[in-house]
């Protein structure tokens, strides 16, 4: 049972606390011998109290006299010991099940422990956390975002250690309500990452290919990211951009066929170089608003791969369906020039490939 005193006597604001005396321990006192007992002082009860009480504030708990395990859901969801953590091992805690953060942009707080309680206020918070202090014994991570709107997302080099694979996800159950919009930016932008599953967001981001920003997806260089139920908004450079044998792959957690929406042009939907990989097929799209891709809807640079076999969509869009350079091949499985959302054809250049 937790709560504060609530006596006809107690007071509202914490006296404060006298001199410090000399630390002991409790006795029971011996009459005998003139030994009295230990008188148990307001300030010894007013720091036990307030004491346990932090511990149920950190983990977002409201002090109920009529329980009776409340600190023990404290320390427990302090400790992440609910959400897969386990040992230590070099400063790190070693997960034994799954582990699971939480990010909430209108009540979380980057000093909080990122449980459900007690959510974070930011995904970078959130990945530089996970990075930082777990060991995650191939286990699956998963990012738990929060409907909301939020003015970044994750930028790394670095990945987390040992995980099998992050998910990064909004809510399943509705259209993608947590929303990400970054200013000259990318949302997602993940270098030697891992493998990185993205859904049910809203993505967003300004910027320019000459800045590297304006993409709502990119992986490079040891990076796979996987996407499902994502809506693209309007993007400066591209909605999806794989480069240096970066993947972006649009597949659901279960490996079935993935579907996604999109609102917003960019000059690319897909755009993949220096032996980067894109990969659509089976995937199914929504095209709403009629957004202009100004460059082309899909397009290779220097020996990439864009694979679109069984994709298919709704919808419209204006600007060139794909342009091809420098040994990149576009692989629609024969779907022909008119595959892609668009109302041009396409173009390639110094041996680019469409198939």
């Amino acid at each position: 049972m937790v709560h504060k005193i609530d006596s006809s006597t107690a007071v509202s604001v914490m006296p404060t606390p006298g001199a410090a005396g000399t630390p002991g321990w409790f006795t029971d006192g011996n009459p005998a011998l003139g030994i009295a007992g230990t008188v148990v002082t307001a300030d010894w009860l007013n720091a036990q109290q307030a004491e346990i009480l932090n511990v149920l504030t950190a983990a977002g708990i409201t002090p109920d006299k009529t329980k009776q395990n409340q600190l023990l859901t404290a320390i427990q969801t302090l400790a992440g010991s609910g959400s897969g953590s386990g040992s230590s091992s070099g400063g790190r805690t070693v997960l034994t099940t799954s582990l699971y953060i939480y990010v909430d942009a209108t009540s979380g707080n980057d000093t909080n422990p990122g449980t459900s309680a007690a959510p974070l206020y930011t995904l970078q918070k959130a990945w530089d956390m996970i990075c930082a202090n777990y060991d995650c014994a191939f286990f699956d991570v998963y990012i738990w975002v929060r409907n909301g709107y939020y003015s970044a997302g994750i930028t790394s080099t670095y990945k987390p250690m040992n995980a099998r694979r992050v998910f990064i996800a909004g809510n399943s159950g509705y259209a993608p309500s947590a929303v990400i919009t970054v200013s000259q930016g990318n949302c997602f932008n993940f270098t030697f990452g891992g493998q990185i599953w993205i859904s049910s967001l809203t993505l967003q981001a300004t910027g320019s290919p000459t800045g590297g920003t304006g993409c709502a997806l990119r992986a490079n260089k040891g990076t796979s990211i996987y996407y499902d139920n994502v809506r693209f908004n309007s993007c400066g450079t591209a909605h999806l951009y794989a480069d240096s044998t970066g993947q972006i792959d649009a597949l659901r957690s279960d490996y079935g066929a993935a579907s996604f929406e999109i609102i917003g042009g960019a000059p690319c939907f897909a755009y993949a170089e220096n032996s980067g990989s894109i990969y659509l097929s089976n995937s199914s799209c929504t095209v709403t608003n009629t957004p202009n891709f100004s460059t082309a809807f899909v397009c290779g640079y220097y020996n990439s791969n864009i694979v679109a076999g069984s994709f298919s969509y709704s919808g419209t869009a204006t600007g060139v369906r794909y342009l091809m350079y420098f040994n990149s091949v576009c692989n629609t499985a024969g779907g022909g020039t008119g595959y892609f959302p668009g109302t041009g054809g396409g173009t390639l250049y110094t041996g680019g490939q469409y198939a």
